[in-house]
């Protein structure tokens, strides 16, 4: 569990509370805690350079956002991946990217089309330099950029918060060639159907993109299933069905 430099990431001019919530947000949204990972408060606190109070209350909130467990009378644990939350943030995703990608469409300008392009080109560069968060990153900016095109800022916010489940799965799933090379082009597609004020070919072309993190949820299902929450089935005993925990929710429908 322990992350070397931790305490690096703490700016001490600051007040600590959200930072170290943030912190190790992201380490467990990035998989550098695993899931099943015990989290000590008082190692945490140690690490991080700051009191035992911030961090127990950042555990709190990451208990809120189902991204750790706390156990009475055992210990706090990074949370399982929920397949039934992955459905529920992307329903979220889908549902607001299509209708802000669909409005970027009739709004774009020139100069913003620009925007996009230059974005792309960053995401290529970090692709060819192996560097995979880098890639994470202009991923995350151009989908942000498309919103704010779209003249609705404060979606973003929303989206955010809707993709911490689905970042887990993206970061702890990795990218492989085929697959990051797929993405690119539906990027080019998005960014050409909105360019062109296609806007139910961006909104059809981000569905298509947006769903791809059930192939990854599929993988890691099979390959790694120990990560993810074991789920009552046949009447309520314990046990995990692969088959089941991967069929797609109702709304998944081809469309």
């Amino acid at each position: 569990m322990k992350s070397p430099n931790l305490s690096a990431l703490i700016d001490r001019r600051m007040a600590p509370g959200s930072q170290v919530y943030a912190v190790l947000r992201e380490h467990i949204v990035k998989a550098h805690f695993l899931p099943g990972a015990a989290l000590s408060e008082k190692r945490l606190a140690e690490e991080l350079g700051v009191s035992r109070t911030p961090v127990r209350e950042a555990l709190i909130r990451l208990a809120e956002d189902g991204l750790v467990n706390i156990v009475p009378q055992s210990g706090t644990y990074v949370a399982p991946l929920d397949v039934a939350a992955v459905h529920d943030s992307q329903l979220i995703r889908e549902a607001l990217e299509c209708a802000t990608v669909f409005a970027a469409a009739r709004k774009v300008t020139p100069e913003e089309g620009d925007d996009l392009a230059r974005i792309l080109a960053e995401q290529k560069r970090h692709l060819a330099a192996g560097d995979h968060e880098g890639f994470i990153a202009a991923d995350d900016a151009l989908h942000a950029r498309l919103i704010e095109i779209s003249g609705h800022k404060g979606v973003a916010r929303t989206v955010q918060g809707a993709k911490l489940h689905l970042d887990r799965i993206r970061y702890i799933a990795g990218e492989d060639s085929p697959h990051i090379h797929f993405v690119i082009g539906q990027h080019e597609e998005i960014i050409d159907r909105v360019i062109h004020h296609d806007g139910r070919g961006a909104r059809r072309a981000m569905r298509g993109h947006l769903r791809l993190v059930f192939e990854k949820l599929d993988r890691l299902l099979w390959e790694r299933q120990v990560l993810f929450a074991a789920e009552p089935r046949n009447g309520g005993r314990g046990g995990r069905d692969r088959a089941t925990l991967a069929a797609r929710p109702a709304w998944n429908a081809a469309s």
